[in-house]
Protein backbone atom coordinates (compact mmCIF):
# COMPACT_ATOMS: atom_id res chain seq x y z
CA UNK A 1 0.00 0.00 0.00
CA UNK A 2 1.31 3.41 -0.93
CA UNK A 3 0.47 6.63 0.82
CA UNK A 4 2.12 9.94 0.03
CA UNK A 5 2.26 12.34 2.94
CA UNK A 6 3.29 15.95 3.16
CA UNK A 7 4.75 17.04 6.47
CA UNK A 8 5.48 20.41 7.95
CA UNK A 9 3.39 22.68 5.75
CA UNK A 10 -0.24 23.79 6.06
CA UNK A 11 -2.85 22.50 3.62
CA UNK A 12 -0.70 19.55 2.53
CA UNK A 13 1.90 21.73 0.82
CA UNK A 14 5.46 20.52 1.27
CA UNK A 15 8.91 21.15 -0.05
CA UNK A 16 10.67 18.32 -1.88
CA UNK A 17 12.65 17.45 1.24
CA UNK A 18 9.51 17.00 3.34
CA UNK A 19 7.56 14.67 1.04
CA UNK A 20 7.43 11.11 2.32
CA UNK A 21 5.93 7.82 1.25
CA UNK A 22 4.75 5.16 3.67
CA UNK A 23 5.62 1.66 2.46
CA UNK A 24 4.26 -1.57 3.93
CA UNK A 25 7.29 -3.88 4.20
CA UNK A 26 7.09 -7.25 5.97
CA UNK A 27 4.28 -6.11 8.28
CA UNK A 28 6.11 -2.87 9.09
CA UNK A 29 5.30 0.64 7.99
CA UNK A 30 8.43 2.29 6.62
CA UNK A 31 8.53 6.06 6.15
CA UNK A 32 10.79 7.14 3.29
CA UNK A 33 11.55 10.69 2.25
CA UNK A 34 11.36 11.16 -1.51
CA UNK A 35 14.97 12.37 -1.59
CA UNK A 36 16.12 9.03 -0.07
CA UNK A 37 14.71 6.94 -2.91
CA UNK A 38 17.21 6.07 -5.67
CA UNK A 39 14.90 3.91 -7.75
CA UNK A 40 11.64 2.00 -7.70
CA UNK A 41 11.18 -1.28 -9.56
CA UNK A 42 8.22 -3.59 -10.09
CA UNK A 43 9.00 -7.32 -10.10
CA UNK A 44 6.14 -9.84 -10.03
CA UNK A 45 3.67 -7.19 -8.82
CA UNK A 46 5.89 -6.31 -5.85
CA UNK A 47 7.44 -2.87 -5.59
CA UNK A 48 11.10 -2.60 -4.64
CA UNK A 49 12.26 0.72 -3.18
CA UNK A 50 16.06 1.12 -3.21
CA UNK A 51 17.29 3.93 -1.01
CA UNK A 52 20.52 5.87 -0.55
CA UNK A 53 21.81 3.92 2.45
CA UNK A 54 21.85 0.72 0.35
CA UNK A 55 18.70 -0.79 1.85
CA UNK A 56 15.85 -2.18 -0.21
CA UNK A 57 12.22 -2.34 0.89
CA UNK A 58 9.74 -4.58 -0.91
CA UNK A 59 5.98 -4.17 -0.69
CA UNK A 60 3.39 -6.89 -0.60
CA UNK A 61 1.82 -7.65 -3.97
CA UNK A 62 0.04 -4.67 -5.44
CA UNK A 63 -3.41 -4.92 -6.97
CA UNK A 64 -3.07 -1.97 -9.26
CA UNK A 65 -0.99 -1.17 -12.32
CA UNK A 66 2.58 -0.06 -11.63
CA UNK A 67 1.90 3.13 -13.61
CA UNK A 68 -0.95 4.01 -11.24
CA UNK A 69 1.14 3.12 -8.20
CA UNK A 70 4.03 5.42 -9.18
CA UNK A 71 1.92 8.28 -10.57
CA UNK A 72 2.42 10.41 -7.41
CA UNK A 73 6.21 10.14 -7.81
CA UNK A 74 6.12 11.16 -11.46
CA UNK A 75 4.46 14.48 -10.59
CA UNK A 76 7.68 15.29 -8.70
CA UNK A 77 10.31 16.94 -10.92
CA UNK A 78 13.13 14.58 -9.85
CA UNK A 79 11.45 11.28 -10.76
CA UNK A 80 11.65 9.85 -14.28
CA UNK A 81 10.31 6.61 -15.74
CA UNK A 82 12.84 5.16 -18.20
CA UNK A 83 11.10 1.79 -18.53
CA UNK A 84 7.65 0.39 -17.78
CA UNK A 85 8.99 -1.35 -14.64
CA UNK A 86 11.26 1.39 -13.27
CA UNK A 87 11.16 4.88 -11.81
CA UNK A 88 14.47 6.64 -11.10
CA UNK A 89 15.37 9.66 -8.98
CA UNK A 90 17.35 11.99 -11.29
CA UNK A 91 19.57 13.05 -8.38
CA UNK A 92 21.22 9.62 -8.44
CA UNK A 93 21.83 9.36 -12.20
CA UNK A 94 25.52 9.25 -13.10
CA UNK A 95 25.22 8.60 -16.82
CA UNK A 96 22.58 8.19 -19.50
CA UNK A 97 23.14 6.38 -22.80
CA UNK A 98 20.75 5.64 -25.62
CA UNK A 99 19.78 2.31 -24.01
CA UNK A 100 20.35 2.63 -20.26
CA UNK A 101 20.72 4.80 -17.19
CA UNK A 102 23.65 4.19 -14.87
CA UNK A 103 23.11 5.24 -11.29
CA UNK A 104 25.84 6.57 -8.99
CA UNK A 105 26.01 3.14 -7.30
CA UNK A 106 26.68 1.55 -10.76
CA UNK A 107 23.20 -0.01 -10.94
CA UNK A 108 22.06 -0.21 -14.58
CA UNK A 109 18.46 0.67 -15.45
CA UNK A 110 17.09 -0.04 -18.95
CA UNK A 111 15.95 2.94 -21.03
CA UNK A 112 13.23 2.01 -23.50
CA UNK A 113 13.30 3.50 -26.98
CA UNK A 114 9.67 4.54 -26.55
CA UNK A 115 10.44 6.63 -23.44
CA UNK A 116 13.90 7.93 -24.37
CA UNK A 117 12.88 11.37 -25.65
CA UNK A 118 10.53 12.02 -22.71
CA UNK A 119 13.15 10.86 -20.18
CA UNK A 120 15.90 12.98 -21.75
CA UNK A 121 13.64 16.06 -21.71
CA UNK A 122 12.50 15.61 -18.12
CA UNK A 123 16.06 14.90 -16.94
CA UNK A 124 17.44 17.90 -18.85
CA UNK A 125 14.73 20.21 -17.50
CA UNK A 126 15.26 19.00 -13.94
CA UNK A 127 19.05 19.31 -14.05
CA UNK A 128 19.02 22.78 -15.62
CA UNK A 129 16.30 24.10 -13.31
CA UNK A 130 17.46 22.66 -9.99
CA UNK A 131 21.19 22.08 -10.48
CA UNK A 132 24.16 23.54 -12.28
CA UNK A 133 23.70 23.93 -16.03
CA UNK A 134 24.73 20.95 -18.13
CA UNK A 135 27.76 21.66 -20.35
Amino acid sequence: MLQSLHLGQPDGLASEDEQIVVVTHKEHLIHLFYYEIKDIECINRRIHFRIIDGKEYTTNQIRTAFSDYVAPFLTHAAFIQPHQSFVVNANYVREMTSAQIILKDERIIPLSKKRKKEVYEKYWNYMTEYHLPIV
